[in-house]
């Protein structure tokens, strides 16, 4: 290195259309399952019901076979 260097800073990448800032704001995303074996529901019926609040099919299994559904009065089209 010659005697004339000077500290680089970072240089900022090019921001194309559609970039991912990744100093700006973070994107969340919550996922709802929408199939729980009995065993899974036991421990995650509050999620199951919360999914078929918000208008999520909810698929029971037994042995990975469908043998119940859970879905909310408002798709059912009964509204309380």
């Amino acid at each position: 290195m010659d005697g004339n260097t000077e500290a680089r800073r970072p240089t900022k990448p090019n921001r194309a259309v559609g970039a991912l800032d990744m100093h700006g704001p973070k994107l969340q995303y919550l996922v709802m399952k929408d199939t729980y074996s009995i065993k899974d529901l036991q421990e995650e019926t509050a999620a199951a019901i919360h999914a078929a609040e918000c208008g999520t099919l909810v698929t029971i299994t037994r042995r990975d076979r469908p043998v119940a559904h859970v879905i909310s009065t408002a798709r059912l089209g009964r509204h309380p």
